[in-house]
């Protein structure tokens, strides 16, 4: 079972209400009880567990209830880290960050971070789980050694030592998209994905047939495809984080492997999802001739819209306002890059 992308909060997004939290748990909640019931072997999660790396922006209460929640898991779960996940310091902030709290605090489950590949087994198929974890450069291109593109998710065999496996099962957080995608940011699509062997490559090491990669990043669904032998599986993200998204409609997928065949796929909706009007907050336009509305549309009008000066808006703030107002202001205009 595979899931992606829950952006936990306790602090909504700015379009969503207050409640954002309440919707994700509820979610959660859902997705467990769909593992009891289909006794699920394994769950997995894609990455973007929570929405603030940042431990002062993701409340203790909050990790709190998510290690309450983790624990009561009916099946083993895996999980990988995504951008929100990962502070900018990366291994330096990752140990104060929530994800950290959170896998310390489940020590002794199994449900854990997957941080390289290992070798599962359920029911007599063994199954070589292999992670990519998010890094900034996922899915940057090369335009001095473009046959490299894409190597970030190949997937190396397990020594023999460990056994044979019946399946090569990848997890990414990455921006994979289907072969032709060609939007204006770096992507990776399904053909660039490596197999053995890299022929193209031939310095690189030998790559593993992988059955499947199961990812997320991209909050969009897309289409179960079969490319090079490989299942390509993105059912989405649990949140709907931006009013864009609010037609998106969250769900899951079940993997089913069985020796000699090919991998059985489908995505199911989840239930407990509120629906968009209540979800999202109510956006008010002011109508033509209102407040700053109609000031701005003058502005613009008489072609006389200009980039507004950090400084002198803080000049005019210090007439108006409390001098620890003013002080915040500069201490968030310093910390989004303005003016210190």
């Amino acid at each position: 079972m595979f899931a992606t992308d829950l952006h936990l909060s306790v602090r909504p997004p700015s379009t969503r209400t207050e409640d954002y939290a309440d919707h994700l748990f509820a979610k959660l909640q859902e997705l467990q009880e769909i593992a009891a019931k289909e006794k699920i072997d394994l769950f997995i999660f894609g990455g973007d567990y929570f929405h603030w790396p940042r431990p002062d922006r993701t409340a203790h209460e909050l990790v709190d209830q998510c290690i309450d929640i983790e624990r009561q898991w009916p099946c083993p779960v895996r999980r990988i880290t995504g951008n929100h996940d990962l502070p900018p310091d990366y291994s330096e902030g990752f140990k104060r960050s929530p994800l950290k709290v959170l896998d310390n605090a489940l020590a002794g489950y199994d449900n854990r971070i997957l941080w390289q590949d290992e070798r599962f087994e359920a029911d007599g198929v063994a199954v070589q789980l292999s992670p990519t974890n998010w890094r900034h450069d996922i899915d940057a291109k090369s335009d001095v050694t473009p046959n490299e593109d894409g190597w970030q998710y190949g997937a190396v065999p397990l020594p023999e030592t460990l056994g044979e496996c019946d399946f090569l099962v990848k997890v990414a957080h990455g921006l994979l998209m289907p072969e032709g995608s060609n939007p204006p940011f770096d992507v990776t699509t399904f053909d660039q994905v490596p197999q053995s062997p890299w022929s193209y490559m031939p310095s690189s090491p030998d790559f593993g047939q992988i059955d499947v990669l199961l990812f997320g990043h991209g909050h969009w669904q897309t289409k179960i495809a079969v490319v090079n032998g490989c299942t390509f599986v993105g059912p989405g993200a649990l949140a709907r984080v931006n009013r864009s998204e609010q037609d998106h409609e969250p769900s899951y997928a079940l993997i089913n492997l069985t020796k000699g065949k090919a991998p059985d796929v489908q995505y199911r909706a989840l239930t407990r999802v509120t629906p968009k009007d209540a979800a999202f907050i109510e956006l008010v336009v002011p109508k033509e001739g209102e407040g700053l509305f109609a000031g701005y549309v003058g502005m613009l009008e008489a072609r006389n819209a200009q980039v507004l000066d950090p400084e002198e808006a803080l000049r005019s703030l210090e007439k108006n306002a409390e001098p620890v107002v003013v002080a915040l202001v500069r201490g968030f205009l310093a910390e989004a890059g303005g003016q210190e």
